[in-house]
């Protein structure tokens, strides 16, 4: 007859040999936490690189190292994924610049506010290159997505970025021309040699010598410099 310490290590054996009941997916065969943050950053590269009809759920789930069932449990659908993926990179530009813009809308000089946000987001799209890839994909093609970025994401901005601009055209210190023009302007034109960073490094954009960091600020600072002189009302002298 088993001895009690049979009973209780079979027992024991037992438990740890028994399916495990349903509930939260393992991770990797081990209850290891779900790094939320890291799975959205690799899925948000895999968007911007691929574009949603091109990424895979199964595709993000290997490159994350998880299995696409832990994936599905944390985040749904794909669409679902897309939309976390773009409200947390988004989300990390809105907190960031919103606060600072809305600042620089209280008073002061107006063109220096002017130049002031046209470097900010230069450097903001350096930081956050996905993103701007992501929204000129999405531009390009229109529809419920590129709502979903406008719509939760790019209005305020805007709203506010369109307030400083009103308010120093009408003190006579920028040319009165459309908002579409200028906003474009500095959307594309400051960002596309950090989204087109390859072609820029064929070039030899970058100094040898000069930090990354360095390179970005000077070119965020030329950009704003080359924008608010083209801008300008003519000299009346």
């Amino acid at each position: 007859m088993p001895s009690r310490d049979e009973k209780e290590g079979g027992s024991s054996d037992a438990a740890a040999d028994a399916p495990r009941r349903p509930g939260r997916p393992r991770l990797d065969g081990e209850d290891a936490p779900f790094d939320r943050d890291h799975a959205l950053r690799i899925a948000l590269g895999i968007f911007a690189r691929d574009g949603f009809e091109g990424a895979s759920v199964r595709q993000i789930a290997r490159e994350v190292g998880v299995s696409n069932t832990l994936l599905h449990h944390y985040f749904g659908s794909k669409q679902a994924l897309w939309e976390a993926c773009i409200d947390h990179s988004f989300g990390s530009v809105s907190g960031e610049i919103l606060p600072r813009v809305a600042q620089l809308a209280q008073g002061g000089d107006a063109l220096e506010q002017v130049r002031e946000l046209v470097v900010m987001y230069v450097m903001l799209a350096a930081e956050y290159p996905e993103g701007f890839q992501i929204i000129s994909y999405e531009g390009a093609r229109g529809g419920e997505r590129l709502e979903y970025i406008v719509g939760k994401h790019v209005r305020g901005f805007l709203d506010i970025a369109r307030t400083l601009i009103d308010a120093a055209t009408k003190q006579g210190l920028l040319r009165d021309v459309p908002w579409s023009s200028l906003f474009f302007l500095v959307f594309s034109g400051g960002p596309s040699l950090i989204a087109l960073r390859a072609f820029a490094e064929s070039l030899g954009a970058r100094p040898e010598g000069m930090s990354e960091r360095a390179f970005l600020e000077r070119h965020a600072q030329a950009t704003a410099d080359m924008i608010m002189a083209a801008v300008r009302p003519p000299s009346k002298s």
